[in-house]
């Protein structure tokens, strides 16, 4: 029986890996599967703002400064840069227009309107900075609603997959014998039913928001910066490998504080709750020094746990920030030479050093949810380990069955 009650209480015993508990937890995510849906949809959306922004400015940028001189090629006819760039967008209008039509049976004229928004930029500076920042207004408008719906869903699916673990974690606590109850402290079930259900809801929650919308614009950002030099990207990419690194080691070393974090707050709550129910007994032994010097030294080590954890999540921001940065200033230093050798003009230039520094931001933000995934799952182990608890007294299968009894008294017992 002890060594039943042992194995109960091991937070790996039964959930043994990261992916195998998050995949129990997604088990209660699919309940919910137009939720997920709307939030993934608004994730994409969010996460594609950041792109079209450093796409439009980049085009911006290259309608501006875009050479109109008259270059002659041989075997092809005398152009220019900004003609090239005008049947580039010809082309991208009229295909869009067929597009349209072929879907709504509708054609815009959008090739009219694109080549007059071209020259009037080319026109008037002053009217292209405004056109410019009205559309990144409007994206990011755009973008900011998307985030709201994201985050609105997002809370509604982790509110519920909570209400179910508790629902099912009260059930299971109230199934257990009498044995589960008198080998563990109240505290230490009170803190798996609230501050690790909490922290699970932490966790889930994180992923729902950033981890379903930071990579995406990681992503797109590298798909702009790709599409100006597939070299570059990879130098971009080689400067990551270093994080994926430092994330992993930081994981191992994250599991080992959070989980002595959360057995040292069940710790705390067990001493809390049981000078609350003894208190009459604390009075009148005059033992308030004791249980205080008890409750200190549980404190001491929980701050310590807490100290470390925070040291390890105050280390993600700046180093990711360092390697990239230094990959920007990097990009910065060898520009001239990029340009020549890789044929890259000015707004190229510009793509790849505002893809840099616009990675940075949900570089960092990937790197800081992953402390938060792994406190959830380790939160989660422990959840399920009690969830997956059977009682040591089992109904039997059949009920045995008695036959009719009955009492008989005789008049000198009756008297007696």
């Amino acid at each position: 029986m002890t060594t039943q009650n042992t194995n109960i209480d091991q937070p790996r015993k039964r959930a043994r890996n990261f992916w195998k508990t998050y995949k129990r937890l997604t088990s209660y995510v699919m309940k919910d599967k137009g939720k997920l849906i709307a939030l993934i949809l608004f994730s994409f959306v969010a996460a594609s703002s950041l792109g079209v922004i450093l796409i439009t400015v980049s085009a911006g940028i290259e309608v501006l400064y875009v050479s109109d001189d008259i270059v002659t090629v041989e075997g092809k006819a005398p152009t220019s840069e900004l003609n090239e760039l005008i049947e580039d967008y010809r082309e991208w209008a009229t295909d869009n227009e067929n597009s349209i039509e072929k879907w709504t049976n509708w054609r815009p004229n959008l090739e009219d309107s694109v080549i007059s928004t071209i020259h009037a930029m080319r026109a008037d500076q002053s009217y292209s900075m405004r056109l410019i920042a009205l559309m990144i207004i409007t994206i990011t408008l755009l973008g900011g609603i998307a985030r709201y719906l994201q985050q609105y869903f997002a809370g509604l699916i982790s509110a519920h997959v909570v209400q179910q673990l508790r629902s099912e974690l009260y059930g299971s606590i109230m199934q257990q014998s009498h044995d589960f109850f008198e080998s563990r402290k109240s505290g230490t079930i009170m803190a798996r039913f609230s501050s690790d259900v909490m922290m699970v809801n932490v966790g889930l929650t994180s992923v729902f928001v950033i981890l379903f919308r930071e990579p995406i614009k990681v992503l797109v950002i590298l798909a702009v910066a790709f599409s100006v030099s597939p070299k570059i990207t990879l130098l971009i990419l080689f400067f990551l490998l270093p994080l994926i690194l430092l994330f992993m080691l930081m994981a191992k070393k994250l599991k080992r504080r959070v989980t002595s974090q959360l057995n040292r707050l069940a710790s705390v709550t067990s001493i809390l709750i049981e000078t609350i129910k003894g208190i009459t007994v604390v009075k009148s032994f005059r033992m308030e020094e004791h249980e205080s010097s008890v409750m200190d030294k549980e404190l001491i080590s929980l701050r310590y746990q807490m100290t470390k954890i925070a040291k390890l999540d105050a280390l993600v921001g700046p180093a990711t920030e360092l390697f990239l940065i230094c990959g920007a200033a990097m990009l910065i230093m060898v520009g001239n030479k990029i340009m020549i050798t890789e044929g890259i003009g000015f707004d190229g230039l510009i793509k790849l050093v505002l893809a840099m520094v616009m990675v940075v931001d949900p570089m960092r933000k990937v790197a800081k949810i992953n402390n938060k995934i792994q406190v959830s799952a380790i939160s989660g182990e422990r959840v399920f380990t009690y969830l997956d608890a059977q009682p040591t007294v089992q109904e039997i299968a059949s009920p045995v069955e008695l036959p009719t009894i009955c009492l008989l008294y005789t008049s000198d017992a009756a008297d007696e």
